[in-house]
């Protein structure tokens, strides 16, 4: 069993000498196909840093706006709540004018016909009543395409009564978030 036992290791160990050295034949080419993973792999991880820097610095931009938002949000709501306590101050007074509508209405308005009966009194040169109509556009239906119109033609309707406010006073109720096309004003 001796005798066979030897030949067999030794053709055994010929074999995975012979398979071994096959892989080992060229260990520069294989020591390359390392390195070029290695850099692969290290390429691959800088440019996932730069992903993350990128992103990070995307949301410190963001959280800033967040932030400047929230503080403009809060200074609209304190400028609402002081428009809407002089408000009630006159109503209870009884200073509202009684042509002016509430401000917070349930029924439909319809801008439309309101901006052309207002066309028509300021046409007819009657600057108070277009005045009014106009105002009333603008303040029942400030998103509306003719509240941007309506507020030019308060700004006429003045100078059609030769009363000239502030700039400051009608150019704070143009929107400056929305820009929005010129409307194109009803027939």
């Amino acid at each position: 069993m001796e005798k066979t036992a030897i030949p067999a290791t030794l053709l055994l160990m010929s074999l995975f000498a012979c398979a071994g050295q096959s892989q080992i034949a060229n260990p520069d080419a294989a020591t390359e196909d390392v390195h070029e993973e290695i850099d692969a792999l290290k390429r691959a991880i800088e440019a996932s840093y730069d992903r993350e820097r990128a992103m990070a610095e995307r949301l410190r931009a963001a959280e800033e706006v967040n932030t400047e938002l929230r503080v403009e949000v809060s200074a609209q709501e304190n400028r609402l709540g002081s428009i809407a306590s002089r408000l009630d101050t006159l109503s209870r007074t009884g200073e509202l004018p009684s042509s002016q509508p509430p401000v917070f209405s349930t029924g439909r308005f319809d801008a439309a016909s309101k901006y052309r009966a207002a066309r028509e009194s300021y046409n007819n040169r009657q600057y108070d009543r277009a005045l009014g109509q106009f105002a009333e556009i603008v303040m029942m239906a400030p998103r509306s395409n003719l509240a941007d119109n309506g507020q030019y033609w308060i700004g006429e309707c003045y100078y059609g009564l030769v009363k000239f406010p502030r700039p400051s006073q009608n150019s704070l109720r143009c929107s400056p978030i929305q820009i929005r096309e010129k409307a194109t004003t009803p027939n």
